[in-house]
């Protein structure tokens, strides 16, 4: 009786020198989530994944033709799957055969690709398929392709090989395989990933591309560069002359939304907006709780934003900070 009158008193004494909510965080012993003020709907996936799947699904956000969709894609053993919601995180459809890939983008016609699937995305129904039929997705951020509008290709299928060059895919509006492309990123750097492709919706406009070496834990120390849509093509050896680049961010937590690159910095705790054109930090928003077992996705004009938890198998939607 004595001990848990003389642990009411420790409590009482310490609300009294620090205050409610600074001695919930000593009672408990966390932080209340700065994210949490920031969540406006979520959708539980675990009942759709596995939780020794979670790991091979990220999200993407898909819009066109006044409509919008956040995407959970993935390639599990047994085989792409997609769960698609609406912005408010309403379940919209879901496909789990015949994706051939988890790859996702806009193609020149508005369609919504997924994998080797062209979907209308006025209600989702199949309207057709690509002969690009393994759209292979980084599992990073961003899209995994766009149109060039001038030269009225589509240009897809990107990843980096062992000698650090660029290759992707060009395609007709019809989907017709054009030709293949080769660029050397880099002579000195060495085992270069591809953890973003940003698309900034405009049209020509520009995409930039966020490499890094392999992460550790998520995180790595990524590099910038940015070229036009247009006549799509990119400088060999871009990275070899005062490349752009930021350390210590999770690479699943790359976005673009109103200009920015977006992602969470693990060496200051924050998710931050980063300035595609020096580097530099923008603004930051201070959040310690967050994991890098999440993957993020942004809307491009902005508003919110949507991170899902390949651990718990949660998606979420978040209003904007920035």
């Amino acid at each position: 009786m004595a001990m848990r009158t003389l642990r009411a008193i420790c409590v009482l004494a310490a609300m009294l020198s620090l205050g409610s909510c600074q001695v919930l965080a000593v009672v408990f012993g966390s932080v209340f989530p700065s994210t949490t003020t920031l969540i406006k709907a979520q959708a539980d996936l675990s009942g759709l994944i596995p939780s020794d799947s979670g790991g091979s699904f990220h999200v993407r956000v898909v819009e066109s033709q006044g409509y919008g969709y956040v995407v959970v894609v993935g390639n599990p053993q047994s085989g792409s799957e997609a769960f698609f919601y609406d912005l408010d995180l309403n379940q919209k459809a879901t496909f789990t055969s015949g994706l051939a890939g988890d790859a996702m983008m806009v193609d020149a016609s508005g369609n919504i690709v997924l994998g080797s699937l062209l979907l209308n995305p006025a209600n989702l129904k199949i309207v057709g398929t690509t002969n690009a039929a393994n759209l292979n997705s980084p599992n990073g951020g961003g899209v995994d392709g766009f149109v060039d509008t001038l030269a009225n290709v589509q240009v897809t299928a990107f990843g980096i090989n062992s000698s650090n060059t660029l290759n992707y895919a060009s395609f007709t509006t019809a989907w017709t395989f054009i030709s293949s492309h080769i660029t050397t990123l880099s002579t000195s750097l060495s085992n270069l990933q591809i953890y973003a492709i940003l698309d900034d919706g405009k049209a020509p406009g520009n995409v930039t591309f966020v490499v890094g070496p392999q992460a550790n834990n998520n995180t790595a120390r990524c590099y910038f560069f940015s070229t036009a849509k247009s006549n799509f093509a990119v400088a060999t050896n871009v990275l070899d002359s005062s490349p752009l680049y930021r350390d210590n961010l999770y690479t699943n937590s790359l976005g673009y939304a109103q200009g920015s690159i977006f992602a969470y910095d693990s060496g200051s705790s924050s998710f931050v907006r980063i300035d595609p054109s020096t580097g530099s930090t923008q603004n930051s928003y201070y959040d310690a709780s967050a994991s890098s077992n999440s993957c993020f996705a942004y809307r491009i004009s902005g508003g919110s934003f949507y991170g899902f938890d390949t651990n718990t198998r949660v998606l979420k939607k978040y209003g904007q900070w920035w």
